[in-house]
């Protein structure tokens, strides 16, 4: 059986966990195709090998407790299928809709229970769809009170959507308490019905309980292995210095760990300032040294202009620097002032 998924029973399933003051609910509701996957048919296969006959082959069923006591002709509609017996027998189901029915439970409560053994018996059919609201409507009614009553309307509006409840055949899981996975002590009460819609191929499990949260199991070894109420008390004084250590040590790691994160925190911002800090001082050096250069620069240029300027006029007083009228005739003249300058002491 695949299960399907559908949001708007997943948020009615957390809504069905209920505390009261006496009393805890704890219900989901799940909603499974009867196309069959590789396990399911090998099951199925080993199913039908085991009981015999044909999948159409029908299996009488218990009556429906809701109907025991109220109106008992309701649940016999139908005589034995053997014809051995000539009163009237409850409500039969074949043999593939018995098996749809176990393969759910087990999707459900697996891999705690198995039910691959259940019986036909375990099984009623409903007599009605409101026989079936009224029955969970009066268990969670008087358990859950006000926050069921406004619950209702979109839990069966969410069911009704999934399903087609009015196209439905309900049927109900009523084991005995060796086989109920609800049998254990402290259970106030519990259901499992079946909504299976034989059109869409598809079964809705609607699966409730309450029980007493206030409920310690009785160990069923005896009394001399019980514990006295000294012991009971030295145990919760023990479990509470545990839990109180241990929340001490968490806190201190806490503040410890934000400690630690306010220094990393501390540390990397002075990093960062002073990172930033030495990238401006970087620039300005920088500044400093390209300024510098173009000075020294600058003053070379300066001292090399000056030099030039004073060795001219140096020149213009000491030699005698024949003018020159024609500019062709430059290079002789200066030829001619070279070699009368070579003989002059």
């Amino acid at each position: 059986m695949k299960l399907l998924e559908n949001t708007h029973l997943e948020a009615i399933n957390s809504a069905l966990s209920i505390k009261t003051g006496d009393s805890k609910i704890i219900g989901r509701i799940e909603s499974y195709s009867c196309k069959m996957t590789a396990n399911d048919k090998q099951m199925y296969k080993r199913y039908n090998a085991e009981q015999g006959g044909t999948p159409h082959d029908l299996q009488a069923l218990s009556p429906p407790q809701t109907s025991l006591g109220t109106s008992p002709a309701q649940g016999c509609l139908s005589r034995s299928v053997s014809g051995d017996e000539e009163g009237p027998l409850c409500d039969t189901i074949s043999k593939k809709t018995l098996f749809y029915l176990i393969a759910t439970l087990n999707s459900t409560f697996n891999p705690d229970y198995d039910f691959s053994d259940a019986k036909s018996h375990e099984f009623s059919k409903e007599p009605s769809l409101q026989w079936v609201m009224n029955a969970v409507d009066g268990n969670l009614n008087a358990t859950a009170g006000d926050h069921y009553r406004s619950l209702r309307s979109a839990l069966w509006a969410a069911v009704d959507k999934e399903i087609s409840l009015h196209g439905c055949d309900i049927y109900s899981y009523n084991p005995d308490f060796a086989s109920d996975p609800f049998g254990e002590d402290g259970c106030l009460w519990s259901f499992n019905y079946f909504f299976y819609n034989k059109k869409l191929k598809r079964i809705v499990f609607f699966t409730c309980r309450a029980i007493n949260p206030l409920y310690v199991p009785d160990s069923g070894v005896g009394s001399d292995f019980a514990m006295d109420e000294d012991d009971e008390d030295v145990t919760k004084l023990t479990k509470l210095k545990i839990t109180s250590d241990l929340d001490g040590f968490l806190v201190s790691y806490h503040a410890h760990a934000c400690l630690m994160l306010d220094v990393r925190a501390y540390v990397s911002a002075l990093l960062s300032e002073c990172l930033a800090v030495f990238h401006e001082r970087q620039q300005v050096i920088h500044w400093l040294t390209k300024s510098v250069l173009r000075t020294l620069n600058m003053l070379r240029f300066l001292i090399s202009l000056s030099i030039g300027v004073y060795a001219g006029i140096y020149i213009a007083q000491n030699y005698e620097v024949p003018r020159v009228d024609e500019p062709s005739k430059l290079y002789q003249r200066v030829l001619q002032f070279l070699e009368e300058n070579k003989k002059k002491p």
